[in-house]
């Protein structure tokens, strides 16, 4: 029996061909350390291979592809997968993944001499615990003169990346808490890979004065979580 199915291992691996009486696990097992992922662009997971023992490793042809995730050993979202053996003769690879921002599975796709098999994890929400905006400068003259980028980093409690989706109101008032209705431009103000962004100018207001820019993180629902943060804006006059 030993025979036949190193035999068959050799017809697969020199051949790379496919038949209905070989499977992919007859050529390797998948498996992993963790069933879910957290949406935060930093958690990470192990997916290991474990080859039959019958093979020879100098004849495994074998890659991966990843889907909403990126690998660890690689700037492609291809790897190709260099096998060991192990002192007990173990034929194995681990492959390390790491997490998106984005709430779906995280998918690896693996190809062993053109056999395929795909695996996937669980993806959990990073919910957001902080907002810091950051701006390109702290002061913009009036009536449209100049503009300053914002940007809003979106943490978690643990200081991760916050998952896609969640939106981000902002508000521009005086001092006094009135209204500015400045203009603002290039918003995209709904999560994306734990940041948002917005061009601002505060257009024909008085300068020599400070106003507020406020951003407040919505739920799923659209209402306020209580994470806010504010930044303050000094309006010259350039005439």
């Amino acid at each position: 029996m030993k025979k036949l199915i190193y035999t068959l291992f050799v017809i697969v691996f020199v051949f790379a061909c496919s038949t209905e009486d070989i499977r992919f696990n007859d050529l390797a097992i998948i498996t992993k350390n963790k069933d879910v992922i957290k949406a935060d662009g930093f958690d990470s997971a192990i997916f290991t291979v474990r080859f039959n023992t019958e093979s020879n490793i100098n004849l495994i042809n074998a890659k991966a592809q990843i889907v909403n995730g990126r690998f660890v050993d690689s700037e492609t979202n291809e790897l190709k997968i260099e096998p060991i053996k192990d002192p007990d003769g173990v034929i194995r690879a681990n492959i390390g993944v790491i997490s998106s921002t984005i709430v779906d599975s995280l998918q690896v796709i693996f190809n062993i001499n053109e056999f395929k098999t795909i695996s996937k994890l669980g993806s959990v929400k990073s919910v957001p615990a902080t907002i810091n905006l950051q701006a390109s400068a702290f002061s913009v003259p009036n009536n449209f003169d100049d503009e300053i980028s914002i940007t809003g980093i979106i943490l978690n409690i643990e200081g991760k990346k916050a998952s896609n989706g969640y939106q981000v109101v902002i508000n521009d008032t005086f001092e006094n808490g009135a209204a500015v209705n400045g203009l603002f431009r290039e918003t995209s103000l709904v999560t994306n890979n734990g940041q948002v962004s917005f061009i601002y100018s505060p257009g024909p207001v008085n300068p020599e004065q400070f106003i507020n820019l406020t951003a407040t993180v919505l739920d799923e629902e659209g209402s306020p979580m209580g994470i806010m943060n504010q930044i303050q804006i000094y309006i010259t006059n350039n005439d």
